[in-house]
This record gives structure tokens, sequence and C-alpha cells, in this order.
């Protein structure tokens, strides 16, 4: 009776499940309006795309959750189990294995579950046996459903807790490997796909223009040619976040450096100053494929300033990243036999850490100084800006605190770091050869891009000076086209600064690194665009001219 109390209680939707409803509520509000305010038939399609959508992600989508619980294996269950582990070697009492894990929200998916098991054994009068047999009931995950209640027996018989954690702790880590390794290694196919689609898009586009120059389309026919190439890339990035795994790199934790700061700054002068200077340039009338592929050049530019000082951050980590690994398990030896944490790091002083060894500097002058552990600690994490170094400090800190075995503990920890270190570094690899392919692919979109748009202009030039020669039963339907350029020249250049973007976004997902790296994958991008603008202009400028010139001659 009891429980179904404390149950009404804590029964409520999740964060994740409030979302999908506040994203399908407006994606069916947003439907509905365009289909009762639109009449065209472009309208009423995407009214319909939407809707679809809609009820799929946002009701479907989350009731088949629901109904069929997840059997993944995810990184903050390794690194749950990882602290339970860590904790229960100094043989604390039961519930400061649940009280560890649940506080503060540290693992967002299981610190609820297991605050709950803390709040049943130590509030509601159950055992911890009992907590862990009601909760495992309710938990939708199957593998921590099956630890949970394995953990339950553990403890209504008195095993070794410790020698328990550290199996499963074993046996997760060796799935969560698999996993990981099968997911990256099919989400290798899904990038090509992505690539491929960048290389077809382009040629759907033009035949589109086609289409429209020589049947008689208008410019809307265009502009909407445009949008659909641009959804369905969209669409697709969209896919590519959601099937790869997030990678756990860059820490929230404040301090943050003034760094951070200027990154932002540079990155909102750039926007700001770009946008400006294309709204200058539309209204003053000067919006040839030169000049904006030079404002791309220079907003391009601009951008790889602040992606460049997100690079030294990104360098930063997997640096620290690659020596912490020596430094933990070196530490807890030190500790073991000397407990006294500014004694036991003076000896690592001397060693050669890279550019850790400075931050080991400030934090033995915090010890030293009587700084309290947790703030110094804190503040080590903070330095290094590397999320793994900040989760396995704390797992390290409270397995002191709770007077675990320190040598024990830093060989574990020593040895998960080293797993998702080496885990990234094959994503990397791919990551990196997606890089360069969507490079090559945006540099040739944008070239024949601009290209064909030169030269259906180019054509109707030329049929609009043999107009008057040539019969009207002979042209047929090839006047019927009559396309403004400036039109024609914004869409090209707004499709090639989305697809730079998108492409930026990509690249960023895919590869393990800081999230304000996107600057410099958008700079690149952006240049490359600039180029592409510019090389491709120059080239129909070349065939044209003397095509043109022919033409000329044999109208006079």
């Amino acid at each position: 009776m009891k429980y179904r109390s404390f149950k009404r209680n804590n029964k409520n939707l999740s964060s994740a499940e409030k979302l999908y409803l506040l994203a399908a509520s407006v994606g069916i509000v947003l439907s509905i309006y365009i289909y009762f305010r639109l009449t065209s038939g472009v309208a009423l399609a995407i009214a319909g795309i939407v809707m679809s959508l809609s009820v799929v992600l946002g009701v479907i989508y989350p009731f088949w959750l629901r109904r069929n619980p997840s059997t993944s294996v995810d990184l903050d269950l390794t690194f749950l189990l990882q602290h339970m582990y860590s904790v229960s070697t100094g043989s604390p009492p039961r519930e400061a294995l649940f009280e560890c894990v649940g506080r503060e929200n540290i693992y967002p998916k299981y610190s609820p579950i297991f605050r709950k098991i803390f709040k049943l054994g130590k509030e509601w009068g159950y055992s911890f046996p009992q907590a862990c047999a009601f909760v495992a009931n309710e938990v939708k995950n199957k593998v921590l459903k099956e630890i949970l209640s394995r953990l339950s027996a553990v403890l209504a018989i008195g095993e070794d807790v410790e020698l328990f954690i550290k199996t499963e702790l074993d046996t997760i880590n060796s799935e969560f490997e698999t996993q990981y390794t099968r997911t990256v290694e099919a989400s290798r196919v899904f990038l090509g796909i992505y690539t491929s689609l960048l290389a077809s898009s382009v040629f759907m586009l033009a035949n589109f223009l086609l289409l429209a120059f020589f049947f008689g389309g208008s410019i809307r026919m265009v502009i909407t040619s445009y949008f659909f190439v641009l959804g369905t890339i969209a669409s697709v990035a969209i896919l590519l976040y959601l099937t790869m795994p997030p990678e756990v790199y860059e820490t929230k934790i404040k301090p943050m450096p003034p760094i951070y700061r200027t990154i932002d700054i540079l990155s909102v002068a750039v926007i700001s100053i770009s946008i400006a200077t294309t709204a200058y340039l539309a209204f003053t009338g000067r919006t040839s494929f030169y000049i904006l592929g030079e404002v791309l050049i220079a907003s391009g530019a601009g951008f790889l300033l602040p992606g460049w000082l997100a690079k030294k951050i990104e360098d930063l980590i997997r640096e620290i990243d690659d020596f912490f690994p020596v430094f933990i398990r070196s530490y807890a030896l030190n500790y073991e036999t000397l407990p006294n944490q500014a004694k036991a790091l003076r000896p690592l002083l001397i060693v050669e850490l890279g550019r850790l060894t400075r931050i080991l500097e400030n934090l033995y002058a915090r010890l030293l100084n009587s700084i309290d552990p947790a703030v110094a600690w804190r503040m080590v994490a903070s330095e290094s800006r590397s999320e793994l170094v900040h989760r396995f400090l704390r797992i390290f800190i409270d397995s002191i605190e709770r007077g675990g075995k320190i040598s024990k503990v830093g060989a574990s920890l020593s040895d998960h770091h080293n797993l998702i270190v080496r885990l990234r570094r094959n994503r990397l690899q791919i990551a990196k050869t997606f890089e360069t392919t969507t490079y090559i692919m945006q540099a040739a979109v944008v070239i024949i891009n601009i290209f064909v748009v030169r030269l259906l202009y180019g054509f109707s030039s030329i049929l609009a000076s043999m107009q008057a020669q040539i019969p009207t039963n002979i042209v047929g339907p090839l006047f019927g086209s009559n396309i403004p350029l400036q039109p024609i020249v914004y869409t090209s250049i707004i499709f090639s600064i989305l697809t730079a973007a998108m492409n930026a976004f990509s690249i960023s997902r895919v590869t393990p690194g800081v999230s304000r790296t996107f600057w410099y994958y958008l700079g690149l991008l952006f240049i490359i665009s600039g180029i592409g603008v510019m090389l491709g202009s120059m080239m129909m400028d070349y065939i044209l001219g003397s095509t043109i010139q022919a033409f000329g001659n044999l109208t006079a």
C-alpha cells in the first residue's frame, strides 16, 4: 500500500516525452494553419508532410518506445556501474550505493531510478532488496531491469556486492564496446548515402531548372525546386543526427574559460557583419556572382577565427584524455601508500603528462593552501574541459570519501577511460573520411549549380537576341519562359549557404569534438562555396562569351 502511494507521487511524464508532445502539438497547429491560409498545391503538400511527421514522430514514436522497451547499452550506464563499483570497494552501507548515483541527477536517465530506490529503502521503510525488486518491475530498459533484479537477489542473500557489480561492469563494458563499434561501422554506410545524396541533389536541381526554362516555368517553380532539394538534404541530415551516438567529450562544468566568450562574440560579430554586407549589396543592386562569392570567402575567413579557437580547446581535451589514464592509475597507487592528496600528487609533477602537468601544478597549489579538495578537483575538471575527466574524477573523489580501495579504483578507471578513448579514435577515422568527402562534394554542388544557372541565363540571352529572326512556329516553347536573373542569383547563393551550414552541422555531429568547432567547418565550407561560385561563374563567362559572339555574328 505504501509503495502504491509512493508510485502515484512519482508517476509523471519524462522530459523527453514532454518534448515529443510539444513538438507534435506545434507541428499539428502549423500544418492546420498552412492548410487553411494557403491554397496552392505546394502549400497543401507541405501541410500534409508536416502533419504526418508530427503524428509519427510526436505521438506514434513515443508510444512505440513505451511498448517496446530499450535493450541498448549507453555510456551513462557504464559510468553508473563504474561509480557503484568504485564506491563498493570500501564496503560502505547499502544505501551509499544508491545515494552516490542518485543524487544531483548526475546520470539523467538513471539517477531518478536509483534515487527512488534510495528513498524507498531509507524513508519508506522497505528493505533495499524489496526496493530494487519493486522498481525493477517499472523499469522499461530491459538491461537495467535485469541488473536490478539480480542486485535484489544478491542483496537478499548477502553475497559479495563488490564482486557482483564488478562482473556486471565488465559485461556491460563489453556489450557497450560491441554495440558502439557496430553502430559506428553501420554509420559508415549511412555517411556514404549522405554524400551520394549531395551529388544527386545538384543533378535533381539541374533537371528542375531545365524543365522550368524549356517548358515555360516561373520563378516560383525555380524557388520551390531549390527548397525541395534543401528539404531532402535536411531530412537526411536530421536522420544522421539521430542515428549517430552522442559523444562524451566536452564538459559543461563552470567556471568556463574566457576563450568561450571570445568564440561566441566573434561568431556573432561575423554573422552580423555578413548579414549587413549582404543586405547592403542587395539594396544597392550589386549582386553579381563574383561579388557574392567574395562575400562568402570573407565570411568563411571570419568564421575560421572562432573555429580555430574552438579547435585549440579540442586539441587540449584530446591531449589531456590521452594522459589522464596514466595519471589516475599512478596517483591511486601513490595515495594508497601515502593517504594525503597533496603529498601523493607531488611525485607526479615531474612526470611528463603534456598539458595536464600545468593543471596538476595548479591543483597541488590549491591543496597546499587548504582549499576544499572537492573544489580543487572540480577546478581540474573545469580547466581540462574534458567530460571524461570530470566524470572519472567525481567517481574517484566519491571513492576516497567512502573509504574505497583506491588502487583498485584507479586501475578500473584507467581501463574504462582507455576503452572510451579507443572507441573514439575508431569513430574519428570514419569522421575524417566523411569530412574530406563532404568538402569535395560541397565544391562540386556549388560549381555545378552556378554552372547550370549561368548556362540557362546565357541561353535566355541568346534566344532573346534571336527571337526576332526566327519564325514563331519554329521557336515553339523555347520562348515560353521569362525567368528574371536576380531572384535566381539570390536563391542559388542561399542554396550554397544552407548546404554549407547543413554539411557543417553533419560534420560536427559525426566528429567527436567540441560543439563550437561548427564554426571551423562552416568557415571552410563557406570558403569552398565562395571559390566554387566564382569558379563556376568564371567558367561560364568564358564559354558563353565566345558562344554569344558566334550567335551574334550568325544573327547579323
